[in-house]
């Protein structure tokens, strides 16, 4: 009953939204948000933002086509530079003006910033702002982390709802490249907006500032009814429906609410798909067990979330649509063959990376069946190099499942972590149990030769790329001119 009376408010929104096509040009975006705002979903308010993965382990066996792939990558843990890519982006949004700023240019006396669109100016822009980073800067942009990381005086999971002393001092002394808040660190409108500038102004390097805001039930930001934010029906509602202009519209929905906010990394869309009975991990935040409706809904809330300027993330690769346990919980297992996985699970990414998708996630669950090991995927060279970048041909930012997840932590120290994620090709770590003990292991690796610092450039590239795409860096930075590094 509860879904019939979700898919009947969908048909009713994209009633109102279809409606809005005959509009002019001129008065199609505040038609669009009046029909947002007058049909918001009533839900039960959900906290819950953690995304974990799960799995049953199972006995393995070596997949036919496994061969393909690893002749690829030979050695999961062989230190090879990634390339720096320089395909253009088609998905670039040329003209769009930035909401938000880089924290030295924020409202400087009402110059309006505009977003660097030409490729070759970000390209020569990324190189200028490398150059005067120091090793330590490029280091710290590897890291996502959340607020406990930053001040560790009150625990692991306190609700901070403001920036403290304890925060610049680490922002200061790491360099960290964004910050992740969870719906315990959001309160109201106010409160959300003045933490997320204070975090931009306390860092020389403007920040990723990311949510997990998928809609459905996780959506931290749209259940708290403080925010006064649409909210949306589940995924597997909207996958049942299979309306292309709807799920834009709601991918446009979310951006643009949450780039109001200051956000500008969203780790949405999930783009798993849901092919387990007993899916307790995955469940309605799948668009549904058919790969193609996936792959179509995936890449319409991609292209509509970054339409906002913000930057979308698919997730969670190689797919965790067919396990049950929780990576949160300890080590899970994808029990499927290489070609299972292509004709499957890989689907959705595909689409996702042709719809210009500028981040992926990559779980902490293993494929046995294809590397015949139990090595995490999020730390897997053969994942991340031979999949992800080789065949599937992503030049985008890699990051991974939070990293203070027991299926990393019941095996791995916060150091062996992040040198095992940067040796085979990751870009960022996200949330590490222990920063200080990651950040010094990723340093000292570099400092002693057995990281090459040209390979943390080149993460870096991505990272700085992504950052100049969306505004999050802008034309009038101050990061070029620096007298000392």
């Amino acid at each position: 009953m509860k879904k019939l009376i979700y898919i009947a408010m969908v048909l009713m929104m994209v009633f109102s939204v279809s409606c809005t096509k005959s509009d002019s040009k001129e008065n199609n975006t505040v038609n669009t948000e009046n029909t947002q705002k007058q049909n918001k979903t009533s839900k039960e308010v959900t906290s819950n933002t953690k995304d974990t993965s799960s799995g049953k382990n199972k006995d393995t066996s070596s997949d036919k086509n496994n061969d393909t792939v690893a002749s690829k990558d030979s050695d999961a843990n062989t230190e090879e530079e990634d390339k720096d890519t320089t395909e253009e982006d088609n998905t670039a949004d040329e003209g769009v003006k930035v909401i938000s700023s880089d924290a030295s240019q924020v409202e400087k006396d009402g110059e309006e910033s505009l977003l660097v669109t030409d490729k070759v100016v970000i390209d020569g822009m990324t190189e200028d702002i490398l150059n005067n980073m120091s090793l330590e800067e490029k280091i710290g942009q590897l890291f996502i982390v959340s607020c406990e990381s930053l001040d560790t005086s009150k625990g692991h999971c306190f609700e901070w709802r403001n920036v403290t002393k304890n925060m610049r001092s680490t922002l200061n002394k790491y360099h960290v490249g964004g910050i992740i808040l969870y719906s315990r660190n959001v309160e109201s409108i106010d409160q959300t907006q003045r933490m997320i500038a204070d975090f931009q102004e306390s860092s020389r390097v403007p920040l990723f500032i990311s949510i997990e805001e998928e809609g459905g039930d996780m959506s931290p930001l749209a259940n708290n009814l403080n925010m006064n934010m649409t909210q949306f029906p589940n995924m597997s509602v909207i996958g049942e429906l299979n309306n292309k202009d709807y799920a834009n519209h709601m991918g446009k929905t979310i951006g643009k609410e949450i780039k109001e906010l200051g956000f500008n990394l969203d780790f949405a869309p999930v783009t798993d798909v849901n092919t387990g009975d007993e899916n307790s991990k995955i469940g309605n935040r799948s668009f549904g067990s058919d790969p193609l409706i996936v792959s179509d809904m995936v890449s319409e809330v991609v292209n509509g979330i970054q339409s906002q300027n913000v930057a979308a993330t698919i997730k969670n690769f190689p797919g965790e649509g067919s396990i049950t346990e929780e990576t949160q919980n300890g080590s899970v297992n994808i029990d499927n063959t290489l070609e299972q996985l292509r004709k499957i699970n890989f689907v959705p990414f595909k689409e996702g990376i042709k719809a210009g998708a500028d981040v992926i996630m990559v779980s902490h669950a293993s494929i046995s069946r294809v590397t015949e090991d139990m090595v995490p995927a999020s730390l897997s060279s053969l994942v991340m190099r031979s999949i992800l970048r080789t065949e599937l041909g992503f030049d985008g930012v890699i990051i991974t499942d939070a990293l203070n997840k027991k299926a990393i932590t019941d095996h791995y120290s916060s150091r062996a972590a992040a040198l095992k994620v940067v040796k085979a090709g990751g870009d960022m770590l996200l949330t590490p149990e222990n920063l200080k003990s990651a950040y010094n292991g990723l340093l000292n690796a570099v400092e002693d030769g057995s990281i090459k610092e040209s390979q943390i450039d080149n993460m870096v590239r991505r990272i700085l790329k992504l950052k100049l795409k969306r505004g999050i860096i802008l034309s009038n930075t101050n990061l070029i001119e620096r007298d000392n590094k």
